[in-house]
């Protein structure tokens, strides 16, 4: 029986971080293990989390950041497989049941993306985060459509900790940031595929991640998208680009982007 690691990168997350765990718990998969990193909180998380007994807990001595958190766990876990979880985030009871047979159909498969549910501070729901067919028809050209941009949405994401292993993890030298980079390296060497059948739940609320994010970090992410852009491109073979998308996008674009004459 498969076994599923459920990471979960805290900081200052005691307002939301009990229904998370929650919700990974109450899986109808039970081949769970569910792993937390903190990352120096200074609110009530660290006293909560010592208060819990059937998960594992690291507690940072110094605040290391998602990247090296999220690649850290992957190294105490003997799990076939990996869910990342942000420490606000819900998953429905038999999410991690319907991605295990999706990624199981095929050993060429190297993670399984889904969507998600934008949900409020109380637990609203707001709106869906991504269109499921445009999902479906992009991760038959994952990695011409990760030259564009990041379409994949990380909430709920299964993938395979062997090949995450063998691609490097997140690249550590981006803090809070890394998952796009990440994905267009599965791209180049195994099979992105997508789930309909079940979501996440991600939370919108002032504190999250990316909200945080200052000015001198929002030129680090510019300049980080255009590494992943790079990148992406380098792997495209010709045969893999749609030339009626680029005519749609203009000209300019297939110039600047794909080097169209």
């Amino acid at each position: 029986m498969e076994k599923v690691a459920i990471i979960i990168p805290t900081f200052n997350s005691c307002e939301y971080l009990h229904e998370t765990l929650e919700s990974c718990k109450n899986q109808s998969y039970r081949n769970i293990e569910i792993i937390v990193v903190d990352d120096c909180s200074t609110d009530g998380t660290v006293g909560f989390l010592k208060s819990i007994n059937d998960i594992r807990v690291f507690f940072n001595k110094e605040n290391k950041g998602i990247s090296k958190n999220l690649n850290f766990a992957i190294t105490q876990t003997d799990a076939d497989y990996a869910i990342f979880m942000g420490h606000d985030d819900i998953l429905p009871c038999t999410h991690v049941e319907k991605m295990l047979q999706e990624i199981k159909t095929d050993t060429e498969i190297g993670l399984v993306h889904c969507n998600a549910l934008k949900i409020d501070t109380a637990g609203g729901i707001l709106n869906l985060s991504r269109d499921n067919v445009e999902q479906i028809n992009k991760s038959k050209k994952a990695m011409y459509y990760l030259a564009l941009d990041n379409f994949i949405q990380s909430c709920g994401l299964m993938f395979d900790r062997r090949k995450f292993i063998e691609i490097g993890g997140f690249d550590e030298n981006y803090k809070l940031y890394g998952e796009w980079l990440a994905y267009i390296k599965f791209a180049k060497d195994w099979k992105i595929e997508y789930c309909d059948k079940t979501h996440g739940y991600y939370r919108i609320h002032p504190g999250s991640t990316m909200r945080m994010i200052n000015q001198k970090q929002r030129s680090q992410i510019r300049e980080y998208k255009k590494i992943c852009r790079d990148l992406a491109k380098s792997y495209l073979d010709k045969k893999d680009i749609d030339i009626n998308f680029m005519l749609k996008r203009g000209y300019r674009f297939a110039k600047e982007n794909f080097n169209y004459k």
